[in-house]
């Protein structure tokens, strides 16, 4: 059994892409290879993240579960903004790396409900 991965790469512009591997470093240099005729073309990517696993189908079926589960994707995602800071830092990319954590949802206010009680109780004029 050979090493595997599951990936995340970042783009300046903070798009995210996840993979699985089993060799990291020339995959990440497909990447960004000009001859790379996939939906990572004409980016420079960085690897933000990556897990190591014993097996590739474990890495694949990991790739695929983070593909299908957004919750994890973006978890995965927030948790490497630490190393997301470092890397914009050093390439010298202005981002804003609060557009990835989730905004708070505000709940609705509910409409005003009518006091039926008082209502009936009023005296036509």
């Amino acid at each position: 059994m050979t090493a595997a991965w599951t990936y995340l790469l970042v783009s300046a512009e903070g798009l995210t892409y996840l993979g699985a591997t089993s060799n990291l470093k020339r995959r990440l240099h497909a990447h960004n290879s000009q001859n790379n005729s996939g939906w990572t073309k004409g980016r420079r990517w960085h690897l933000l993240a990556a897990k190591r696993f014993d097996s590739r189908a474990e890495a694949f079926a990991y790739e695929a579960l983070l593909k299908d589960d957004v919750r994890r994707r973006n978890q995965w995602k927030r948790k490497s903004i630490g190393r997301a800071e470092v890397l914009f830092k050093r390439h010298n990319i202005a981002f804003d790396l609060s557009a990835w954590v989730p905004k708070k949802r505000q709940r609705a206010q509910p409409a005003p409900r009518p006091n039926y009680w008082t209502d009936l109780n009023k005296k036509p004029r």
